[in-house]
């Protein structure tokens, strides 16, 4: 293995994902795990959870959901100028709480399988009560930016 380059399983490589919402007019951002199938994002929690109820008070609520992959580090001679290699979206579109039982296992499939490629087919299935506690919320995405960096330090001559 290539010691320069990281394992595409490591933390580097890894993209993170928040959710942004507003509950009592009050900001909250939420890490979250997803997956995503044509033009949709799936997340979850716990059923109880504030995010949960914060997307799900009424049929269709507002968000938006960031996405970042930090790729590397890019040092220069003067810290002004150290930034990082990345690539990131922010979606906003409109979620609803998915209550078909095949739906969320299809979702809840398409989390899994994001975060760890054939992970799903080797684990047993949810149980009931374990679908009751888990809550999956489907977003259409209505409106996508992105922003990447990638090259080296900006230095002065």
């Amino acid at each position: 293995a290539d010691k320069d380059k990281p394992d595409e399983n490591s933390e580097e490589t890894k993209d993170k994902s928040s959710v942004e919402s507003v509950s009592d007019l009050q900001p909250c951002v939420i890490p979250t795990l997803f997956g995503h199938s044509g033009d949709y994002i799936y997340i979850h929690g716990s059923s109880v959870s504030r995010m949960i109820r914060t997307l799900t008070y009424s049929s269709r609520v507002p968000l938006c959901i960031t996405i970042a992959l930090f790729e590397s580090f890019v040092l220069a001679k003067a810290a002004f100028h150290h930034s990082a290699n990345y690539k990131s979206v922010v979606i906003y579109g409109t979620g609803q709480l998915i209550k078909d039982k095949k739906e969320k296992l299809e979702a809840l499939t398409l989390i899994s399988e994001h975060i760890l490629p054939n992970r799903w087919d080797a684990t047993r299935l949810p149980t009931d009560a374990e679908l009751l506690q888990t809550s999956v919320i489907k977003i259409k995405m209505e409106n996508v930016s992105g922003k990447q960096r990638n090259g080296p330090p900006g230095d002065d001559k």
